[in-house]
């Protein structure tokens, strides 16, 4: 027999047995049928959690089934050792939950106290009919201008609104120095707004030219509402 005939019966050979070994792996692993339903449980571990198996071949099963797919073997213990772990990982998923619970609660606590944080303070900054029209004139200045509130509750609410866009606060001064600091050096923008002065209504292109007038013509114009003045 040549060297060549040799080579190839030994590859024919070799084809053979691991054909039949795998046959025989495949049939040890996956035949269920193979076991009996007699119960001789077998408790058995790995690091994640308990399993019952209701006797020796299908442990064993499973056992070989976990060494073809690469998976930690499984290690018998006893039944007490095994409930051990059941319970262990109740406890540990229990926790989960529970702190899954309170980080809900604590978000969902947080955002109502924001939404209720944020409303309270639009409704001190913006609403201004809840001032009177009673004529108490406050003045007040910045760093550029001079300001007349017709009362003290409207300069609460221009100082809050200014807190709020992070603009520096008025101080409040005698009318003589407030009138010293009238300024007329406003923008061209058209971004009206509407004010009352002695029931008549007049609209101003701007924030700043509300402002002016209103100092330079020493009248208690109180702000109504961003916009042209509606009869």
């Amino acid at each position: 027999m040549t060297s060549s005939n040799r080579l190839t019966s030994l590859l024919i050979f070799s084809f053979i047995i691991l054909t039949l070994s795998s046959t025989v792996i495949a049939d040890r692993c996956s035949a269920n049928r193979k076991c009996s339903s007699f119960e001789q449980t077998v408790y058995a571990v790995d690091n994640h959690r308990c399993y019952t198996f209701r006797n020796p071949c299908l442990f064993s099963l499973e056992q070989c089934r976990r060494k073809d797919n690469k998976e930690s073997d499984l290690k018998i213990v006893s039944k007490q050792v095994c409930m051990k772990k059941i319970r262990a990982d109740h406890v540990k998923c229990k926790i989960k939950m529970i702190s899954s619970k309170i980080l809900t609660s604590l978000f969902l606590f947080s955002f109502i106290i924001l939404i209720l944080s944020t409303t309270a303070r639009a409704d001190i900054c913006s609403i201004n009919r809840k001032c009177s029209t009673n004529e108490e004139i406050v003045y007040a200045v910045d760093n550029h201008r001079c300001y007349l509130f017709r009362n003290p509750c409207l300069f609460s609410i221009e100082q809050c609104r200014r807190k709020d866009k992070k603009q520096s606060d008025l101080k409040i001064v005698s009318k003589e120095i407030c009138l010293k600091k009238c300024s007329d050096i406003c923008t061209e923008e058209y971004a009206p707004v509407c004010a009352e002065y002695n029931g008549a209504l007049k609209t101003f292109p701007n924030r700043c030219d509300f402002y002016s007038y209103s100092c330079k013509n020493n009248k208690s114009y109180m702000f109504i509402d961003d916009g042209e003045c509606r009869a």
